[in-house]
């Protein structure tokens, strides 16, 4: 009986500090959205997103081993960027004892609706046997035929891909790639492209390669200097990530999924940032200060 307490007092303490943890990234969110530094995406529910986050947090060991600050400073720039991990926008991922937000294909394209004139993102694998032309007006790739035939499409048949973006005015941008440049991509990652989401659902990962390099140039050159591209700047895309987590992160949906969804990938930078360190301030501290001095205005 008395073990029993003892880890039933544990399990208590535990959830008082995870519940901390959570409750001061909301409290946080709250202060910003009224002091007008934050904007968020209509229907967007940060509580909604952080309750689905902390259960991911609390599912995997690693991630609970991270710092507080770390942890909060995750989910706040999940929320900031109105992310959702329930809808495989984002990940968790945890270096040594800090743990960090990777934004999915999903989430790029969500935030650079939010941070650029982008309406929406289509893409579409090129198999071989279809009839595809495109041209190229003042440096900018306009989609102009795509024919396909039913019975060619394959997985063994891919030989491209390519996305579109569409802006104001049906205006549109678009970037199209080959079977070997996107491998090429795909070679910069630990699995060079060999993974079981790589081979089994080639289309599908093409489709998600050039939709982020697509998708890169916009939010590089993003000039919006508030918050959202503060955060979108000290978080990286999952595709840059080289690191063998992120191909777990792919293993484990293709697993739970089995293609019944789309998937994540990883793609073409082989970048990679600097840990946060530890002892700098806190993003809620100095999101409240640019917060105050943006002003109800910003």
């Amino acid at each position: 009986m008395a073990t029993t307490a003892v880890v039933k007092k544990d399990h208590v303490m535990k959830a008082i500090s995870d519940k901390t943890i959570a409750d001061s990234v909301f409290k946080k969110i709250t202060e910003l959205e009224e002091q007008g530094g934050l904007d968020l995406p209509p229907k967007y529910s940060p509580a909604n997103a952080l309750k689905s986050a902390w259960l991911i947090f609390q599912d995997n060991t690693d991630l609970m081993k991270c710092t507080d600050a770390s942890k909060a400073n995750a989910l706040l720039d999940m929320v900031i960027q109105g992310l959702s991990p329930s809808k495989s926008q984002c990940y968790f991922i945890p270096y040594g004892a800090t743990a960090k937000l990777q934004r999915s294909y999903l989430g790029n394209v969500a935030v650079a609706k939010r941070l650029t004139d982008i309406k929406d993102v289509t893409a579409q694998a090129i198999f071989q046997g279809d009839d595809v032309d495109y041209i190229i007006k003042d440096g900018i790739k306009e989609i102009t035929k795509h024919e396909q035939k039913f019975q060619d499409i394959k997985v063994a048949n891919v030989v491209g891909a390519y996305a579109i973006a569409f802006r104001p005015e049906n205006k549109k941008v678009a970037e199209i790639m080959t079977i070997d440049q996107i491998k090429e991509a795909w070679n910069q990652g630990a699995m060079k492209g060999k993974s079981g989401a790589h081979t089994r659902f080639t289309d599908e990962m093409a489709k998600k390669t050039v939709i982020n390099r697509l998708i890169k140039p916009f939010l590089d050159t993003s000039d919006d200097s508030g918050l959202l591209a503060e955060s979108v700047n000290r978080t990286r895309s999952i595709s840059d990530i080289p690191e063998a987590e992120a191909e777990q992160i792919i293993e484990d949906e293709i697993q739970e999924t089995i293609a019944s969804k789309e998937l994540d990938i990883k793609n073409p930078d082989n970048s990679q940032d600097a840990d946060y360190d530890e002892n700098e301030e806190s993003v809620f501290d100095k999101g409240t200060r640019e917060a105050k001095k943006a002003g109800p205005g910003f």
